[in-house]
């Protein structure tokens, strides 16, 4: 379903890459193009421990586009609230 979403452009797909530590568990960046990082070597921010990127450290996360965030704000506001109106 989600991706269907970044299809029809109401959803933007980022890739996540997580340090691998468990202590640690840090995102280490997120990125559009996956092809960029995918098997350079990277290091953790926070734990210091070097990264070759591979599949199972990258995670998809998805972000509403700018203009669906402004699409369902505005239908936000034009629905009518009844309790307030009583």
């Amino acid at each position: 379903y989600l991706l269907k979403l970044v299809d029809d452009g109401s959803l933007n797909i980022l890739w996540e890459i997580r340090c691998p530590d468990f202590d640690c568990n840090s995102v280490i960046l997120r990125t559009h193009n996956l092809s960029e990082i995918m098997g350079k070597e990277i290091e953790c921010d926070y734990c210091e421990n070097g990264l070759l990127v591979r599949r199972q450290h990258v995670f998809p996360v998805f972000e509403i586009n700018d203009d669906f965030r402004e699409f369902l704000k505005q239908s936000k506001k034009k629905q009518v609230n009844y309790l307030h109106a009583l």
